[in-house]
């Protein structure tokens, strides 16, 4: 993505340096929203960053899963309420190392 230097008069800077937005919001006038949008965008990104860690452990824990049935024949997989709290496990050791790594 191209980044141009914001250059409105309008708008006081939060210091001595130009803020950087896309070139895309040149073509938009309402410089609020894309201030807000910048503002916003950092917790979008470690939603996402949560959401593909999540993600990658279900799939672990769906091959593991997987793996336990094909190798026993009694085996007849997690039961619904084991299911949910893997899930919500997973979950939750996503967000907390999403926080332990936060110095991306």
């Amino acid at each position: 993505m191209r980044w141009a230097l914001a250059t409105t008069s309008s708008h006081k800077r939060a210091g001595p340096y130009p803020t950087a937005v896309p070139v895309h919001a040149e073509y938009l006038h309402d410089v609020a929203f894309i201030h807000k949008w910048i503002n916003v965008m950092p917790l979008l990104y470690y939603l996402g960053q949560i959401f593909k860690m999540a993600s990658t452990f279900s799939l672990i824990v769906a091959s593991i899963e997987r793996y336990c049935m094909t190798k026993h024949w009694t085996f007849t997989g997690f039961e619904s309420r084991t299911r949910w709290i893997v899930l919500v496990l997973v979950v939750i050791v996503a967000v907390l190392l999403k926080i332990v790594t936060n110095y991306d």
